[in-house]
């Protein structure tokens, strides 16, 4: 991946749309997965968080993307921007952070969730916990991210969908769908129409509308007027009733729309 550390804004009033907040996450080294996976299961509370922010309304049909484990090092005074985690300093062995505007007095091991909106139509869920480190002063975080895309209208666009100044950046993002015949793969315009001796027949694309097991399906578009995204996927399987795709996608988010 691009960088082994996320540069978050100052603080919370003057986070800095970045294209390197989370799209520039990289996956743990198997030692530290298991790491966070074994804290998470020795920590994780019964009852929901109650530090995290109430969600938005659940109405409208909504996208959703699951972020891979990733690793966050914030700074003394750094916010993770559009949201509402901040990292205040290291004292011992308690690391004091703020959720929500609240302080809160975090230990190796502890959670550092929050879920709310990060900009119009889009949420996020940070499922973050706090990960041993050797600095004195930064703190290491470790978990998933998964972001909603609310009423998404899928529109194909030519060329890079990446293009425009001060947008958020989510990478590496897996994709597994299996789209029943006749119904959209999610999130683009491109239809499952059936299978065509062995193969499948899809619509919504441009030229040959046939795909083999093993072939790539490219598409770049806007899923709403402030989000677009680029799925790089590959056909694993073709039925009569269905069509499954495995694959990646990123995601650019534009906070200010």
């Amino acid at each position: 991946m691009p960088s082994d550390r996320e540069k978050f804004g100052d603080n919370q009033r003057s986070t800095r749309p970045t294209a390197r907040l989370v799209g520039r996450t990289r996956i743990f080294i198997a030692a530290f997965s298991l790491l966070l996976a074994s804290l998470a299961c020795a920590f994780l509370p019964s009852a929901p968080d109650q530090e995290a922010t109430i969600s938005p309304p659940s109405s409208g049909d909504i996208l959703s993307f699951q972020l891979p484990i990733s690793v966050l090092t914030m700074e003394p005074g750094e916010t993770i921007p559009y949201t509402q985690l901040t990292y205040e300093g290291h004292e011992g062995n308690i690391y004091r952070v703020s959720i929500d505007n609240k302080p809160a007095d975090k230990r190796v091991g502890d959670s550092f969730r929050w879920r709310g909106v990060i900009a119009p139509g889009v949420t996020a869920h940070y499922n973050l916990r706090i990960a041993p480190t050797f600095s004195r002063d930064n703190m290491l975080v470790g978990g998933s991210v998964e972001l909603g895309i609310f009423n998404p209208i899928p529109i194909e666009m030519d060329g890079d969908p990446s293009s425009g100044d001060g947008l958020l950046h989510f990478g590496n993002i897996f994709v597994d769908y299996t789209v029943p015949i006749g119904e959209k793969i999610p999130g683009t315009t491109i239809a499952f129409e059936g299978q065509e001796d062995q193969d499948a027949e899809l619509s919504g694309v441009a030229g040959y509308p046939y795909r083999a097991v093993g072939d790539s399906v490219i598409w770049p578009g806007r899923l709403r007027g402030n989000a677009t995204v680029r799925y790089s996927l590959r056909v694993v399987s073709v039925r009569e009733d269905s069509l499954r795709l495995l694959g990646s996608a990123e995601l650019w988010i534009s906070p200010n729309q």
